[in-house]
């Protein structure tokens, strides 16, 4: 019985032997296996400064480059998304009051600029980072201990990394199969030391607002000076150095950052406006702002501070023989009266402040962090020379009328350096051509013997050879990791001789030409033999090729607003303006110093762009719209200051901030002959390719 019913049974089941077996799993996926080669991982913030900001991957992501962008382009880019009310990313915790990348306390970057800096002793620190993968279905991603489950693993996923690197692991979907990758960021530091080139100078990160409903009277200048009509004050990163992001340096620096998804850049934004070679550079410096107080270190004494994983106390010292001698520094400074050496005039004369303050600096000397402890820049961006001749004295002695009373605005008008005697004006009996000689004989320098050649022990040529030892000493860097762009050219129309035309003569300018005899430009240099043009080769110089503005009274004049700094009213009537040979005379004195720093650079093997020298011509201060001031000019050029935009784009517009334009956007002088927003994306677009970052 038990053996037929095993018979049947298997009788009975045959057939269904034959049919698909049921499947008792859930539906099968295929297996997933991620290419590693596709995980992509990106820094939310790349750029040091914005981590003083509240929202530092936001900043990044408003203002950072797009890939392959140059700066030019990107201005024009981040202008028209808010063109209205464009500012500095700085502009908004500048108004509230909150940290921003700057600490006047500490007379340094705020701490968390050198956060990445100090990180890199540091296995606990960290950075956020997103990960994404070309796959639109779920993933899991694996941080260390950190899991986390993406819906769509195409999407950007925040998480946080050591700086020193951390594996990364990603499963798609339900499949075990992973894929790993070692996310190591890279870090830079760029340092950023100068003038006011360097430093910003003529762009504040929150521009003047002009009140919509102010009108100021016709003809009148004293509305500039007067808290009137204005409803947002200028600010800057720093108002000490007039310092803000709008730096090329910092665009540069920026750029650098946007460009590789895995680089953190920590920019040490230290230019100050008024800096020289001594006095800022290698000694606190002076007046800085208008102050009349010294910083508390010299920029290079603060980079030591930033960069130095050590503490710096007062291990102030003077300079080592085997940086200078004490032969080759004496008679440098120009201001000051520093050598470089403890308790010397510089120090005594910072006594007061360090009283007063109850700091331990201002000093005189330099630090030196200890072996090792260096945390020495990738890049050093450096700006230098303008100041150490002069430069703003040289733009005063050209703007002031010369042939008017200036006994009563000594103080107020007249330079304290002159220019070369051979660029100077030729009559001796002129009130102006008295206080140079004056000048001459108290000072014992002009900006010719500032300059003075390359075989002067005190020239131009052998502070600077000082100044790069310096750094390469101090700051423990070589010389091509020093990186500098030639003062551009703001006066040349052209490159050759243009059509003549009439346009110029703007309504309401009164061309009077009966002082033009007094301004003899002097021999022209010959045409150089060499073929094609050399940034690096002396200017061959035409006085028909420099652009200059109407002599005598011009309502319409960019450089009317010089009169509004004379509180007695006496210059308002006076032609503030920048003839054809006068600018012919200061360009001629500036080449000079040109020349010397091509030379220097060459000699001390710095990593030097030639080609910044011509990169403004045809886009100089008398380029653009709204060049005269909203008082000024009849009724059909009259505008409103609230119409004034320091930052508008324009294709072609000019690429220096005129006297009209430096009073409008910050309320004061001291913009005057400086890059606007223009002129620093050129700027640093020349850097960014000399440097090789395409």
């Amino acid at each position: 019985m038990r053996f037929t019913s095993l018979l049947a049974a298997a009788f009975f089941c045959t057939p269904l032997l034959a049919q698909p077996a049921p499947s008792l799993l859930p539906e099968e996926t295929p297996l997933l296996i991620p290419d590693p080669g596709l995980i992509e991982w990106e820094i939310s913030n790349r750029f040091s400064p914005f981590q003083a900001l509240p929202n530092p991957s936001q900043s990044f992501s408003d203002f950072s480059f797009r890939s392959g962008e140059a700066a030019s382009d990107w201005y024009r880019r981040v202008w028209e998304k808010n063109p209205d009310s464009f500012a500095s990313p700085y502009a908004s915790a500048l108004r509230s009051g909150k940290q921003t990348p700057w600490s006047s306390e500490t007379g340094l970057p705020s701490d968390p600029v050198l956060k990445w800096i100090r990180a890199e002793t540091d296995p606990a620190a960290r950075i956020n980072i997103t990960l994404s993968y070309p796959h639109a279905g779920p993933c899991r991603w694996e941080a260390g201990e950190t899991r986390i489950l993406a819906p769509n693993c195409s999407r950007p996923t925040a998480v946080s990394i050591p700086q020193n690197g951390l594996a990364i692991g990603v499963r798609l979907g339900t499949s075990p199969a992973s894929a790993t990758i070692f996310a190591r960021p890279k870090h830079e530091v760029i340092l950023g030391l100068g003038d006011s080139y360097a430093s910003g100078e003529g762009n504040p990160d929150q521009p003047t607002v002009w009140a919509d409903w102010f009108t100021p009277a016709a003809g009148d200048t004293r509305w500039l000076v007067r808290n009137v009509g204005i409803d947002q004050d200028p600010l800057w990163l720093d108002e000490t150095c007039n310092r803000s992001f709008f730096s090329y340096q910092s665009l540069a620096a920026l750029r650098r950052a946007s460009q590789d998804p895995h680089l953190l850049v920590s920019f040490v934004h230290l230019a100050c406006t008024g800096a020289e070679i001594f006095n800022g550079l290698l000694a606190p410096q002076e007046n800085a702002g208008g102050s009349e107080t010294f910083l508390r270190y010299s920029q290079i004494n603060a980079a030591q501070h930033a960069l130095c994983q050590r503490h710096l106390g007062l291990d102030y010292r003077p300079f080592t023989e085997q940086i200078a001698t004490e032969a080759q520094i004496r008679g440098f400074a120009r201001r000051n009266g520093t050598t470089l050496r403890l308790l010397d005039t510089l120090d005594v004369n910072t006594r007061q402040q360090r009283s007063e303050t109850r700091l331990n600096e201002p000093r005189s000397g330099l630090l030196d962090c200890p072996q090792g402890q260096m945390r020495a820049p990738d890049y050093v961006f450096l700006s230098v020379g303008g100041n150490d001749i002069g430069f703003g004295d040289l733009v005063r002695y050209f703007l002031v009328p010369f042939d008017v009373d200036l006994s009563l605005l000594n103080s107020l008008v007249l330079p304290e350096t002159c220019p070369d005697p051979a660029y100077r004006y030729r009559d001796p009996d002129l009130a102006i051509s008295e206080h140079c000689s004056n000048k001459d004989r108290s000072n014992d320098y002009h900006s010719g013997s500032l300059i003075s050649d390359s075989g002067d022990p005190s020239g131009f040529q052998a502070r600077f050879a000082l100044l790069v030892s310096a750094i390469r000493h101090y700051l423990e860097v070589s010389p091509d990791q020093i990186a500098m762009v030639q003062y551009p050219d703001p006066l040349r129309r052209g490159f050759a001789l243009p059509e003549i035309r009439d346009d110029f003569r703007r309504p309401g300018a009164d061309l009077e030409l009966r002082a033009e005899r007094s301004l003899d430009a002097g021999p022209v240099e010959e045409d150089s033999p060499s073929a094609g043009p050399d940034p690096c080769r002396r200017l061959s110089l035409q006085p028909d090729l420099v652009h200059g503005s109407p002599a005598g009274l011009d309502p319409l004049s960019p450089w009317a607003s010089l009169s509004a700094r004379d509180p007695l009213e006496i210059t308002a009537d006076w032609a503030f303006n920048l003839r054809s040979n006068e600018a012919f005379n200061l360009l001629r004195q500036f080449e000079d110093l040109r020349i010397a720093l091509t030379d220097a650079s060459l000699d001390e093997r710095i990593t030097f762009a030639c080609v910044g020298r011509d990169a403004f011509v045809g886009r100089g201060w008398w380029v653009g719209d709204k060049l005269n001031l909203p008082s000024h000019g009849p009724d059909p050029f009259r505008w409103s200051p609230s119409d004034w935009q320091p930052y508008a784009y324009e294709a072609n517009g000019r690429t220096v901030r005129t006297a009209n334009d430096s009073f409008l956007t910050q309320k004061d002088v001291y913009g005057t002959a400086h890059p606007n927003l223009a002129g620093h994306a050129i700027m640093a677009d020349i850097l960014i390719e000399r440097l090789g970052w395409q």
